[in-house]
């Protein structure tokens, strides 16, 4: 993709205080439902879908004719297995709540894992997350999965002195 799409990188560090509370909560009554146990990529599915309703220029794809926009917000999310890299789309992940989300997202894992995934499950992303925190990795530059043309990589938690509110108050906080 380097050499047919042009490149630039957006670096940016977060307070996750908030993720974690929400997760926290989620699974908490989730947990009391025996339904599915939501993950931080989970989450991220569902965040960026929500930012790409109101911001659908970065739903798009390069095409021959040039760029092409879309509708749908199908998220792909890159999953690494023995036999390669494969990213399968969520489709319309911005109309799904969080527990049919997380459900989507365990069929398809388990589908690359299984090595069963279809090729229509693995076609029609509009936008890719990839999330490499879980390996310990807190930043790195992902390439983007042509032909979208947007990606959005994902590292670990780590626990860092930060200054919140007004006050200059120093707190620990979880930055991604």
């Amino acid at each position: 993709s380097f050499t047919s799409a042009p490149h630039f990188y957006l670096h940016a560090e977060i307070n996750a205080r908030q993720l974690v509370k929400l997760r926290a909560r989620l699974l908490s009554e989730l947990e009391e439902q025996a339904q599915v146990r939501i993950t931080y990529t989970d989450l991220l599915v569902k965040l960026c879908s929500v930012a790409l309703t109101n911001n659908s220029g970065l739903m798009a794809q390069w095409t021959e004719d040039g760029l092409h926009r879309f509708d749908d917000v199908n998220i792909g999310i890159a999953v690494d297995d023995k036999r390669g890299l494969f990213v399968p789309v969520i489709r319309n992940a911005d109309r799904m709540g969080l527990e049919t989300l997380g459900r989507e997202f365990r069929r398809l894992l388990a589908a690359v894992r299984g090595g069963n995934i279809l090729p229509d499950d693995l076609s029609g992303g509009t936008f890719t997350i990839t999330n490499l925190g879980m390996l310990g990795v807190e930043g790195f530059t992902p390439v983007i999965n042509l032909p979208e043309c947007c990606i959005l990589g994902a590292g670990r938690m780590v626990r860092k002195p930060v200054v919140v509110g007004e006050g200059d108050i120093v707190a620990v906080c979880p930055m991604m």
